[in-house]
Parts: structure tokens; sequence; C-alpha cells
């Protein structure tokens, strides 16, 4: 804000109901023309979702508030479907609208990068050769042709006591 020299914030950014007046205000609001096609169409969906709830909550304590519930519905069903149709011929359909917020594109993270030589495999110190380590060489006891010579476990040493003459 500070960059773009704006002292408060634009009101058409602020929700209704982080003010003051969020539950003194009726819930059916519709927003302005200006704003995109499709979100008017979902914020009406938002109002008639919240109404239709509250109603059929109301309707279904009692079988007879079921049953004029049910009436109404489906008398209105077959009007708003003509409606629909009407508009769909008349051609006022919602234009699309380029000012909605999406969601963010994905950008790959700074880690490691894969390497693109494949890695080479281990290499041997007693026989040189790749494929395997020192101790999983099958060539243990030779090298280079050489027999190794493993060296003897050291005898322990022992007390005097235990020396027999």
């Amino acid at each position: 804000m500070k960059h773009e020299r704006m002292r408060e914030i634009p009101l058409s950014l602020v929700l209704k109901r982080w003010t003051k007046q969020a539950k003194s205000e009726v819930h059916s609001t519709v927003p302005k023309e200006n704003m995109p096609s499709e979100a008017v169409r979902l914020a009406r969906h938002g109002d008639l979702s919240y109404l239709s709830s509250k109603v059929s909550y109301l309707a279904s304590q009692t079988k007879e508030g079921t049953d004029i519930l049910k009436k109404e519905l489906s008398r209105l069903e077959p009007i708003l479907g003509d409606v629909l149709k009407q508009q769909e011929d008349v051609g006022d359909s919602p234009d699309p609208c380029n000012n909605i917020v999406r969601d963010p594109i994905r950008v790959r993270s700074k880690g490691m990068q894969g390497s693109k030589e494949p890695k080479t495999k281990p290499k041997c110190r007693l026989c040189r050769s790749y494929g395997h380590n020192k101790t999983t060489c099958p060539q243990k006891n030779r090298v280079r042709g050489r027999v190794r010579v493993v060296a003897k476990k050291k005898p322990k040493l022992r007390r005097l006591n235990d020396i027999e003459d």
C-alpha cells in the first residue's frame, strides 16, 4: 500500500464480516454490477443456499410444513427452468471474466537439483574394479594375482599363575 501511496484500504477489499456492522445487515447481499459475472452467480447461489437451508429446517419440524414446502418447490421448478431457457435464447449469457484471482503458478523449489550425469559405481580399494567395495570384494584374500596374507590373531597374554611348567 505504501508503494501505491494509498492511505486506507479500499472498501471493495474489506469483507463485511470484518466490520462492526457484520450482523446488523440482512444476509442477502447480492454483489454490485461491476463485479465479475461468475462471482455474482456464486454469491446468488450462496444466498439462496442459506435461505433454503433455513426454510428447510423450519419445514422439516412438522409434516404440514414439509408438505407445504414440497408443493411450493415443485411449483417453482418449471417456472425457473423456463426463465433460464428464455435467458439462454436471448443470448444473455455471462461474459468470461479475466478479473478473477486464480491460484498461483507452482514454482519448483531451489533445493538440490538432480544431477544429469549417471552416478559412478563404487570402486573397490583392494582389486580396483567397479561395482563393489572393500568389504564385499569377491577377492578378499587375493589382491592383483598375489595371495594376500591374512594377519593371524595375536595370542592372549597369560598370567603367571596360568602358565603350566
